[in-house]
């Protein structure tokens, strides 16, 4: 059906040549009301005759056009849709890149996505600022003057202690800004510059803003007699009158390694501060107090303690990495290696060689972080019942070019 729509007030047209129209048309001086022709295509076919065919034809070839123009745009803004979804290892699609919302919304997904933005979303900081409270190690990829702000390297911080070192130089040096980041997460401390960390005031400041800096504190300074006084008056003011550790008793340590198992680390040696006398080191009850609160405290407790095995598994179920502190013969016992890896799965690299044959204890490795095949021996690899074992698994990584360099070189074993 055709219709042609008029302006309100127009008198019908008498019908006109196409070469009258034309002429019309670069005549400046005509007005011209503007028709508005309305095709519609389901009724149209039925009200014309033989005589029209051409019309007819014509009609359908401009339905199907336009419905195929409709279906392409569809499908168009389907497939856009379902790339929205996807994970994008390498790079974003041109069409993502300056895309606030999906920058972000990958990030929450997959962890990671600042990298792949535009320089210009790199310097929003709207973006940036919620990005870092999902990752604080995005940081890393914001532009110069965002690590330069306090407010979003602070909330990096918080979330990822090692943003610290993606922050601008100029904050790394301002000691104002270094002790509130301590005081957001104190594990912050250990990546704060050497000449700062050894401020004695920065780091007795750094102390009452939050405890366990001292955890973090710099070797020099846990060195000095005068800092680790004040530093142990600043956390326990029980000890006020302490005047020497040397005459530190069983008591004081225990409170001491209670909550600071670290300071276990130190015994007579030369000028070295006494912390601990050889049989403090030597104390067990000291000793499982100390790696209760600290895992990693292991290593400083005496070689013979660490042959013993409740306290080594008290260790590696506080930190898996303090299997790297334990006697030769604990680091082949399997107990021992299993608890570690569940509590930490890089905690393999630090098991006897012997251990890292055993099927079980890499495959519970495996579970819990899927990244350590390096750690694995090259024995595994060649079992065709293991390499089943990690697809049921879904580690398909294990068929990527990393692990394709190892099973090449241990080829010639199998």
């Amino acid at each position: 059906m055709l219709k042609r729509a008029h302006s309100q007030h127009s008198h019908p047209a008498p019908e006109i040549s196409h070469n009258e129209m034309d002429d019309k048309l670069l005549n400046k001086d005509t007005h011209l009301h503007v028709g508005v022709i309305l095709i519609e295509f389901s009724a149209c076919l039925h009200h014309l005759h033989d005589e029209n065919l051409e019309i007819v034809d014509e009609i359908r070839r401009l339905e199907l056009k336009l419905k195929r123009k409709f279906s392409l745009q569809q499908e168009g803004k389907m497939k856009w849709l379902l790339n929205r979804e996807l994970e994008y290892i390498e790079f974003f699609p041109i069409e993502f890149m300056n895309d606030k919302h999906f920058v972000l919304n990958h990030t929450k997904k997959f962890g990671y996505g600042l990298r792949y933005a535009s320089p210009k979303l790199k310097q929003d900081r709207e973006l940036v600022h919620q990005v870092v409270q999902l990752n604080g190690c995005e940081l890393h990829f914001a532009s110069n003057d965002i690590r330069n702000d306090k407010e979003v390297v602070l909330e990096a911080i918080k979330i990822y202690e090692l943003a610290l070192t993606f922050a601008s130089n100029e904050l790394k040096q301002d000691k104002k800004f270094l002790i509130e980041a301590v005081r957001s997460n104190e594990k912050c401390f250990h990546y704060i510059t050497n000449r700062v960390c050894k401020d004695m005031e920065f780091a007795l400041e750094a102390i009452k803003q939050n405890k366990t800096a001292l955890q973090s504190t710099s070797w020099e300074l846990c060195q000095n007699e005068e800092f680790m006084l004040k530093a142990i008056k600043l956390l326990f003011p029980e000890f006020d009158r302490l005047v020497s550790f040397g005459r530190a008793n069983k008591g004081i340590m225990m409170k001491l390694v209670q909550e600071h198992g670290r300071l276990l680390r130190f015994k007579i040696d030369g000028n070295a501060l006494r912390y601990a006398s050889q049989d403090l080191q030597d104390d067990i009850q000291i000793a499982f107090h100390a790696i209760k609160q600290n895992g990693m405290a292991l290593k400083f407790v005496s070689t013979a303690l660490k042959r013993i095995k409740g306290i080594v598994l008290t260790a590696v179920n506080q930190n898996g990495f303090a299997l790297n502190y334990a006697s030769k013969e604990l680091k082949n016992d399997r107990e021992v290696v299993m608890a570690a890896v569940r509590n930490e799965d890089f905690a393999l690299q630090y098991a006897d060689e012997m251990i890292t044959r055993d099927q079980e204890i890499v495959i519970e490795s495996i579970k819990q972080g899927n990244l350590v095949f390096e750690f694995i021996s090259n024995e595994l690899f060649c079992d065709k019942e293991f390499l089943l074992r990690l697809t049921k698994l879904g580690c398909w990584n294990i068929f990527r070019k990393g692990l394709q360099k190892k099973l090449l070189k241990i080829e010639n074993l199998c």
